[in-house]
């Protein structure tokens, strides 16, 4: 795209858009500049590779912490007792896609030897 083929609309809407992101690196040049005030008291605020805050509980960008999903489906397979529970019971329970809990059966849940199958994607834990 050229500077001849823009209309004076898509002018507009891409002054309007250069002006929003001006607002928006306002507001994180105001949210940094609190954040090193905070590092200033002596606290420290663990930071990724752009600068920004990373979450201090263990979840990575909207990520479970390492170990969490097994940590989740042990569980749930210890309360299910005899009858096993579902992958899809799992599913809902953990808030994690069925498929990601099938694959985390055939991968990580192979070392499990207390995982039983008991019947099509139905699974129980069998100490």
């Amino acid at each position: 795209m050229t500077l001849s083929t823009l209309t004076s609309n898509d002018l507009k809407q891409v002054a309007k858009l250069l002006e929003q992101k001006e607002v928006l690196l306002a507001q994180v040049a105001r949210i940094n500049s609190e954040l090193d005030s905070f590092e200033a008291m002596g606290k420290s605020i663990p930071r990724n590779g752009l600068g920004l805050p990373v979450l201090v509980n263990g979840l990575r960008s909207g990520r479970a912490r390492r170990g969490q999903l097994t940590e989740t489906i042990l569980e749930l397979l210890k309360g299910a007792g005899p009858e096993g529970i579902s992958i899809a019971e799992i599913s809902s329970r953990s808030g994690v896609k069925g498929p990601n809990i099938s694959v985390w059966f055939g991968v990580t849940g192979k070392k499990f030897p207390e995982i039983e199958k008991v019947n099509r994607g139905v699974y129980r834990w069998a100490a």
